[in-house]
């Protein structure tokens, strides 16, 4: 009996807090991310997909992916994983190394705006060294910034010694990915044929795509992410039959990767036949991170962050937050240069602030369950602005001011405050006395111990006294001491 009281009262205490706690959050303002309310509020996700639940509740699961561990038959493999070295050698190189889960593939990315690019030295006994092609893969991870027209994923050109210039390059026009093979088809009379593939399907922004290029049995084939775009027969009829075309390459020349991109770029491989990578499966790295969101023209005190998830042994979410503490400030551009911080696991911040924005970090192994996410919720209280007095009457006495005003009419004032000093745009006080001066809720009072004949500037606030608020100044008045 004794033991069945104690459960009971252990259930009815966590019950009790439960409620308590949910019935003080109800008190605050709060924002929803998620859940019935929708993504809109997000910035960017990456590594997650939307999951309805139902006609109107959707979540964010981590996606799977497979990651080439070791890629054994490639010729060319650009990983941009750092330390790693390719078997061309680097002619040039500027592009940066992106990691904290930006990369496709493995720890690092490539990243590139318009003066940046790779380029490399073609060897001579490689796939794009002089000689009669068979086969012949390009393929390459690609995540746009932004879509700029002309810019050049790949562009390969030989030697400019060779019997003409001859070019293989992938580029951006009308958002899409268009490859051009210039002069490297050759008939039985020396005559060159040029072949252009564009993809029917466009990039699109702060996404990963994979694009293939393959040539194989005389026919060149494009892929998007393993759905075909475009496919040409290099023979004079245009289709299987007829004469064939043949794939020479004259002098190797150079490899330029990433120029004019705004982007990221990853894996890119040059091989021929089936590669045979070991492959392994595994959830990818995924980040969320919502949009700059503002707390109200004044700011706010932001009391809790709650996170609704679900992760099983193997996953885990971090979450973290960055707020503008000066809760006046206008900019909120200020906010993305601010360091993220983990959020507590009771989600408690009590900080002031004018701007806020979550990220959110998942992670899973191979045998776990995704983890998901189904809601953010802010909550938090808007620091309220409190009107002015309309009108101030200010008169000199001997060392002394006499100050009048108008009442605000605003049932949260609980009283105003008497700003002053010698510089109308700094009221920090003079001639040894603080201010501002509280008087509570009288409408008039006498500032006293003033310097005669030194002019002085004043203004007065009202105020809230369990409601922080900007405190609002009214017209600034001048007098002088007499």
């Amino acid at each position: 009996m004794i033991a069945l009281i104690i459960r009971c009262w252990g259930m009815f205490c966590a019950f009790s807090f439960l409620f308590t706690l949910h019935a003080e959050e109800q008190l605050w303002q709060h924002i929803i991310i998620g859940d019935s309310e929708g993504w809109d509020l997000i910035e960017s996700k990456r590594g997650f997909f939307q999951q309805s639940q139902n006609a109107v509740i959707s979540q964010l699961t981590l996606k799977k992916c497979a990651t080439i561990s070791a890629i054994t038959s490639a010729d060319f493999y650009l990983s941009f994983e750092k330390g790693a070295r390719t078997s061309y050698d680097v002619f040039y190189d500027t592009a940066l190394r992106k990691s904290e889960g930006y990369a496709r593939v493995g720890e690092y990315a490539g990243l590139f705006h318009e003066n940046n690019e790779v380029i490399f030295n073609v060897p001579p006994q490689s796939l794009l060294g002089p000689g009669q092609k068979r086969e012949l893969n390009i393929e390459m991870w690609v995540y746009p910034l932004s879509i700029e027209e002309g810019s050049r994923l790949f562009y390969w050109i030989g030697s400019p010694n060779s019997i003409v210039t001859q070019r293989i390059y992938a580029q951006v026009w009308n958002s899409r990915i268009v490859w051009y093979f210039k002069n490297v088809f050759v008939d039985a009379k020396g005559k060159f044929h040029d072949y252009t593939l564009e993809s029917n399907t466009p990039l699109v922004p702060n996404q990963w795509s994979h694009h293939m290029m393959r040539f194989k049995d005389n026919m060149i084939e494009y892929d998007m992410n393993n759905i075909p775009q475009a496919i040409e027969h290099t023979t004079n009829t245009g289709n299987e039959s007829g004469q064939q075309y043949m794939l020479i390459v004259y002098n190797a020349g150079k490899i330029h990767i990433g120029k004019k991109w705004n982007g990221l770029m990853d894996d890119i491989i040059i091989s021929k036949g089936d590669m045979l990578p070991d492959i392994s499966v595994r959830y990818e790295h995924g980040q969320v991170v919502s949009k700059v969101l503002s707390l109200g023209d004044y700011g706010a005190l932001v009391y809790r962050v709650r996170i609704v998830r679900d992760t099983t042994p193997g996953s885990f979410i971090t979450a973290y937050y960055r707020l503008i503490s000066e809760r006046y400030l206008k900019d909120k551009d200020v906010i993305l240069s601010s360091k993220w911080r983990k959020i507590p696991d009771s989600g408690i911040i009590n900080e002031e602030g004018k701007y806020i924005q979550l990220k959110l970090d998942a992670y899973g192994q191979d045998q776990s369950e995704s983890p998901h996410i189904m809601r953010m919720e802010i909550f938090y209280r808007s620091f309220e602005q409190l009107s002015p007095p309309e009108y101030v009457l200010a008169k000199g006495g001997d060392r002394e001011v006499f100050l009048e005003w108008s009442s605000v009419e605003d049932e949260r004032v609980d009283g105003y405050k008497i700003y002053f000093g010698k510089n109308a745009r700094r009221l920090q006080g003079s001639d040894g006395i603080t201010s501002p001066i509280d008087v509570g809720l009288r409408t008039h009072a006498t500032v006293k111990g003033l310097t005669n004949l030194e002019g002085y500037f004043f203004a007065i606030s009202s105020y809230h006294q369990e409601l922080p608020a900007r405190e609002q100044l009214s017209k600034v008045v001048f007098v002088r001491p007499h």
